[in-house]
């Protein structure tokens, strides 16, 4: 079930990041980052700062924690069918 929530909250926010879903005023910065993961650069984004446990846990601040934990290939996926193969593959090997 954890897992089910995962693929979703990390598929809208695909959706949201790749301009596929509209929010506005969604509270996404990006900020360019190198990971060692053979120097490649991939989008982490900026967690909202967050005052309660209430709004750590909602929406945007989990899924933003979510999807920097990603590696870059899965959050670089060229549609959101390849992204969620391969977050599905992701999720079974961590």
């Amino acid at each position: 079930m954890e897992e089910r929530r995962q693929l979703l909250k990390l598929s809208i926010l695909y959706q949201i990041i790749n301009g596929q879903l509209v929010i506005p005023e969604a509270p996404i910065e990006r900020r360019i980052q190198q990971r060692s993961l053979r120097n490649s650069t991939s989008t982490l984004l900026q967690r909202p700062v967050t005052h309660t446990n209430a709004h750590l846990y909602s929406f945007f601040p989990n899924a933003i924690a979510l999807w920097n934990d990603l590696t870059p290939s899965v959050q670089m996926s060229e549609s959101l069918y390849i992204f969620k193969r391969s977050l599905h593959t992701f999720l079974h090997n961590t």
